[in-house]
């Protein structure tokens, strides 16, 4: 027996897909799904929410042997459900408050000056320079306020913790770690730009962006950078206990430099990239996404996925086989429902943006991280029924939020 089961909290419905290799009926119950044969119940699939049993529509279909039913029934309450804007990042800003060390996820090199005493603070979302005209009410007052409003800037022993990247100064980090040796190309073709690139100087992975002056240093070194933006996805970090309790202050004491005992916290790319784009839903309701190849050199040929359509939803699934005097109890994950296409030519995909009236988001990442990504969601992809692993041209996977899909 096989189940899956997806929750669609805004349309307050469950879809339930069942395969049986037998000729067993189902009849829904308020928290369950009976399995009968002869007309007595042989099993249960308990429902971890409350459904509304007599208006539920279910369609039958015989495949190869195969017995399948795809349930469609509304929910009686979705108040115990939570809501996507609820869900953690990854390494939040509780978590790098006990910050000790951060490594590159490649290389292991470490990045931050051991010496470092940090003064750890959140950030606001990574739009919220977008949103100050909304928050403007007085127009005549509008351009006083826009000469004092900039964007934030890094600070000497500051860690500032975005969703997505660690904000910190160059001074806290140690030398020769970080890097970019085509900032000059950069700005030849890329001038209104700020930010680039920059990279791990031992292995040469991508770490992030950097800010840049405009102009060449009057040193003429076109490396030095002002701020660093650090992703999350390209480090691990180094904690120490939370039941020691340590502060970022009090790293000289015994129980603070005691690292043996410390976490060391993996990055989970999928997450990441889940949180950048619920981010760019929730400030551009924009829900169609262009994922290219970040590289550290200016290139013109970057490799794309296309990404339309994100939907919050809670997934249930499991294949059964034990016995048939036990219920069988779903799992349940948060996860960002995607529907996804790539493409490897450049005029493919002009093509099909043509064909998309919608405006889009380019998100920018390294290759590793798009592999993953496309490994991932062809892994989600994987535990769909066969009837829904397609909507018309494009395939359907799954971004977990709460924690990763696949160990």
């Amino acid at each position: 027996m096989k189940v899956f089961c997806q929750v669609l909290k805004n349309l307050r419905t469950a879809q339930v897909h069942v395969e049986l290799e037998d000729e067993s009926d189902v009849e829904i119950h308020s928290d369950c799904i009976a399995l009968l044969r002869n007309g007595e119940t042989t099993r249960r699939i308990a429902l971890p929410f409350s459904v509304r049993a007599n208006t539920a529509a279910i369609k039958t279909r015989h495949d190869n042997g195969t017995r399948s039913f795809d349930i469609t029934v509304p929910l009686n309450d979705t108040s115990t459900l939570a809501h996507s804007s609820s869900a953690d990042p990854p390494l939040s800003y509780k978590e790098c408050k006990r910050l000790s060390q951060l490594y590159c996820r490649s290389c292991s090199t470490a990045l931050i000056k051991p010496e470092t005493e940090f003064i750890c603070k959140p950030l606001p979302s990574e739009h919220w320079l977008e949103l100050i005209e909304c928050w403007m009410c007085h127009d005549k007052h509008a351009d006083d306020y826009e000469e004092r409003i900039q964007e934030i800037g890094a600070r000497k022993g500051h860690l500032l913790v975005g969703k997505e990247y660690l904000l910190l100064h160059p001074s806290d980090i140690l030398p020769e770690t970080v890097r970019n040796p085509h900032v000059e190309e950069f700005r030849k073709t890329r001038s209104f730009r700020k930010w680039f690139p920059v990279q791990c100087s031992h292995c040469g992975s991508l770490l992030g962006e950097g800010l840049f002056p405009r102009v060449e240093n009057s040193d003429g070194k076109n490396e030095r950078f002002q701020a660093l933006k650090i992703a999350k996805y390209q480090i691990s970090a180094c904690l120490y206990p939370a039941e020691l309790e340590v502060s970022m202050e009090n790293k000289d004491t015994e129980a603070g430099a005691s690292l043996e005992t410390s976490e060391t916290l993996e990055p989970d790319v999928l997450r990441y990239i889940a949180f950048h784009m619920l981010e760019s839903v929730q400030a551009h309701a924009v829900y169609r996404f262009l994922v290219k190849i970040q590289d550290i050199e200016p290139t013109k040929d970057d490799r794309t996925a296309g990404m339309p359509d994100l939907d919050i939803l809670f997934s249930q699934g499991g294949t059964d086989s034990s016995s048939e005097n036990k219920p069988l109890i779903l799992s349940h994950k948060r996860v960002m429902k995607v529907l996804y296409k790539t493409f490897d030519q450049t005029e493919d995909l002009e093509e099909a943006m043509e064909q998309l009236s919608l405006q889009e988001d380019h998100l920018l990442y390294p290759a590793s991280a798009i592999a993953d990504l496309l490994e991932g969601l062809r892994k989600s992809t994987d535990l769909l029924p066969e009837n829904q692993k397609v909507f018309r041209e494009w395939q359907v996977g799954f971004l977990g939020l709460d924690e990763p899909l696949f160990s």
